[in-house]
């Protein structure tokens, strides 16, 4: 998640089940707090934008995942899929204050400390609750595994989701939705930035909360790397957010 040493103190956060205490944000690891399961929806993206439609029925045959050398600027998932089945996404059930913290800006891992941090744990909770239990989220790694990581500092999530899987597909599509799309003050990419999102891997691409004008980029090399061998390294079996 968001940069640690920030100070990150604008937007404090109500803990869930405990009123009247507060966190401050990304100094404690941000947190998600204060949400719920959301109702179902399709997802028809334009440039700049999502629509939110009715989603066809469950017996809909998904269109399948295919290669895609698709970049850009869209409010959500990169290459939407078509006749998935039904998904939900969050809903924010505590007013969130209008003030934001500071924008994003990358700080990559620099030091060993996987512990988890809150704001990773919250995360992973709200993907559980909105989900199910039997989600799959994986949050710290041993510092003596791959290269850099913010994974090594306990605060990067990868949320196990396949996006040749149809069910598994419209979950990260609904969810991806909600995460980029406008926040509640109608503020674009305002869930992102207030859960202090740095970046996010999916399906081929990259969205970087850093350089929101961007868009989704093409994510190593992966365009022309469709076969399955490559859906871990291409982010195609798992969504990442640091």
């Amino acid at each position: 998640m968001l940069p640690r040493r920030l100070g990150h103190s604008a937007l404090n956060r109500l803990l869930p089940g405990n009123p009247g205490r507060f966190v401050s944000g990304l100094r404690r690891g941000r947190i998600a707090a204060g949400f719920r399961r959301g109702p179902v929806i399709a997802v028809v993206s334009l440039i700049g934008a999502a629509l939110l439609l009715p989603l066809a029925h469950a017996t809909d045959a998904p269109s399948g995942w295919e290669s895609s050398n698709w970049t850009g600027v869209v409010a959500g998932a990169p290459v939407p899929g078509t006749g998935l089945p039904p998904a939900i996404v969050p809903v924010v059930t505590t007013p969130l204050p209008p003030e934001y913290d500071v924008d994003p800006t990358y700080e990559g891992q620099s030091q060993c400390d996987p512990s988890v941090k809150p704001g990773a744990q919250r995360l992973a909770d709200l993907i559980k609750a909105t989900y199910g239990t039997d989600q799959t989220v994986w949050i710290p790694r041993g510092c003596e595994v791959g290269g850099q990581s913010e994974h090594k500092e306990g605060r990067a999530i990868d949320w196990m989701t396949d996006v040749r899987k149809a069910q598994q597909r419209a979950n990260a599509e609904a969810f991806l939705t909600w995460l980029l799309g406008p926040d509640s003050t109608g503020r674009p990419y305002g869930n992102a930035i207030r859960l202090g999102v740095m970046y996010v891997g999916w399906n081929d691409r990259i969205w970087r909360g850093y350089e929101i004008d961007r868009g989704w980029t093409e994510l190593k090399g992966c365009f022309s790397k469709p076969d399955k061998s490559s859906d871990t390294v291409c982010h195609r079996n798992h969504i990442h957010i640091s």
